[in-house]
């Protein structure tokens, strides 16, 4: 009996499949990578930016801004500086507090507090 395909002829083939599909394969880790690194950052900023806003009830929101963009520098690349504003809405010991972070304009979180954080006066 004979076979279908001539042995000699498919000698290569799995060499060359192999060189087809390692662009792809490659291409689709760099993407695993990218996704994960971008999760990454938006968690972490998200995390600074909660303790920027608790630490605005002790100190002054400049200081805490400080305090966040030295944080979230750890985990981004290439220099980045991320957009922070905190603003203040009311006075006294009740107030309301809202965050925001653009990073890249890809990135964008917002938040809002009220304070006093423990109970009622």
């Amino acid at each position: 009996m004979t076979s279908l395909t001539n042995p000699k002829a498919s000698k290569g083939q799995g060499l060359i499949e192999a060189v087809l599909i390692l662009p792809v394969l490659m291409a689709l880790i760099m993407l695993l990578f990218l996704a994960a690194y971008r999760a990454l950052v938006y968690f972490y900023a998200d995390a600074a930016l909660h303790e920027a806003m608790i630490c605005t009830d002790s100190e002054s929101i400049s200081s805490c801004e400080r305090e966040f963009k030295t944080h979230i520098q750890k985990v981004l690349l290439n220099g980045e500086v991320p957009e922070l504003r905190l603003n203040q809405r009311g006075s006294g010991k009740r107030y309301t507090l809202q965050g925001e972070v653009k990073i890249q304009n890809q990135i964008m979180i917002r938040k809002e507090m009220k304070f006093p954080l423990k109970g009622t006066l």
